[in-house]
C-alpha cells in the first residue's frame, strides 16, 4: 500500500527475513512486487543501506491502551488489490457465493484442537467443505473464499482467509473466552469494515490449553446462529 502512496518506493527492493512462509512470497508476488525486488535476510546478518524505509503499521493502540484502531483503507485495499490479481476474468462481476467452508487447523503446530475431526465430522454432515489453507496458494484461497458464503473456524491465523470474501458473508468463529478477552485483537475490526457478518462462538470459558470442543453444545450454538 505504501508503494501505491508513495511512486519513488516501486522499485526499491523490500528486505525480509529469510524464514518467511512460502505463501509470503507468493502474496508480494499477487500484490505487484517481484521476486527478484526481495532481499531475504537471514538471521545474524546485516546489509548497508544509503537510505532505509521502515514503513508504520496502519493501526494502532488508543493512548489508554483500551482499543485497537484499523483504518478500512488497508483492509479494502488488500482484498481488491488480490481480487484484482488473482480473478481477471470476474473481477468487476464476482460469482454469486454458494459454498459453506470450515477451514481446519490440522497442520496447526500450536493451540491444536484434540476433537478437531468430530468437529469435521459435525459439519461436513451439513455441507461445509474441509479447507486447510496450507495446501492452497494465494490466489487459489481468494476464489474460495469469492465463491463461499459462510464459514466456520477456530481462532487462529488460518482466518485470513476470511478477509477475502465478498460483501454479505458470514464467518462463525469458535474461541476460548478468557484467551481472547485478554488481547486487544485488532483482527475483530477488519471484519465489518469489509461487510462479512462476524459472530464469536466461545466454547469455554478458561485457557488451561485443554482445546477439546463439546460438539452437542457446539451443534446448538450453529443452529442457533443458522450455521448448520
Amino acid at each position: 500500500m505504501y508503494r501505491d502512496l508513495f511512486p519513488h518506493l516501486k522499485d526499491t527492493p523490500l528486505i525480509t527475513s529469510d524464514g518467511m512462509g512460502a505463501s509470503s512470497y507468493d502474496l508480494f508476488n499477487a500484490i505487484g512486487i517481484p521476486t527478484e525486488q526481495v532481499i531475504r535476510l537471514p538471521d545474524y546478518h546485516f546489509i548497508e543501506c544509503e537510505r532505509l524505509f521502515v514503513p508504520t503499521i496502519l493501526a494502532g493502540l488508543s493512548a489508554e491502551l483500551d482499543n485497537f484502531f484499523y483504518p478500512p483503507e488497508p483492509a479494502h485495499w488488500l482484498r481488491d488489490r488480490l481480487t484484482v490479481a488473482c480473478c481477471e476474468e470476474d473481477a468487476e462481476n464476482p460469482p454469486t457465493p454458494t459454498r459453506k467452508v470450515y477451514i481446519s487447523r490440522k497442520s496447526a503446530k500450536q493451540r491444536v484442537t484434540g476433537n478437531e475431526d468430530e468437529i469435521i465430522e459435525l459439519v461436513g454432515s451439513a455441507g461445509y467443505e474441509i479447507i486447510d489453507p496450507s495446501d492452497y496458494s494465494i490466489c487459489e484461497q481468494v476464489n474460495i473464499a469469492r465463491e463461499t458464503k459462510q464459514f466456520i473456524s477456530l481462532a487462529g491465523s488460518q482466518t485470513n482467509l476470511v478477509n477475502f470474501a465478498q460483501s454479505g458473508a458470514r464467518f462463525c468463529e469458535l474461541k476460548i473466552k478468557e484467551y481472547m478477552e485478554r488481547r486487544i485483537l485488532g483482527y475483530l475490526r477488519v471484519f465489518p469494515l469489509l461487510g462479512i457478518e462476524h459472530i464469536q462462538v466461545f466454547y469455554k470459558e478458561l485457557d488451561d490449553e485443554d482445546y477439546t470442543i463439546d460438539v452437542g453444545k457446539l451443534a446448538v450454538a450453529l443452529q442457533k446462529f443458522d450455521f448448520l
